[in-house]
């Protein structure tokens, strides 16, 4: 099972990925440290998810970046932070002619 997402945020730009870059989750993997991870971010009291990509360094995910607005870390709970898939591919588009 793969999932394909657009990456819209810099938390990775450290480890080689830009915002724009698609990214392949495999849903079935289950994660070991330094793998990239989709993940979820639960807020019980507004009812809202926020899915992310982070580095996994158990029992943390970390971003990757120099932005410190993405720099805090979130515990893997399974309640209120759970892994959904591992990233197994990426592919860029062509950004212009040099």
């Amino acid at each position: 099972n793969l999932d394909a997402w657009t990456l819209h945020s810099r938390a990775l730009e450290s480890a080689g990925y830009r915002p724009g870059d698609i990214l392949l989750v495999g849903l079935n993997e289950t994660p070991v440290a330094g793998d990239v991870v989709c993940a979820q971010i639960y807020d019980w009291t507004t009812g809202k998810a926020e899915t992310v990509f982070r580095l996994f360094h158990p029992p943390y995910l970390i971003a990757a970046t120099s932005d410190p607005a993405l720099l805090r870390p979130h515990v893997v709970d399974d309640a209120k932070v759970t892994i959904k898939g591992v990233v197994v591919n990426s592919l860029r588009g062509r950004t212009g002619a040099i």
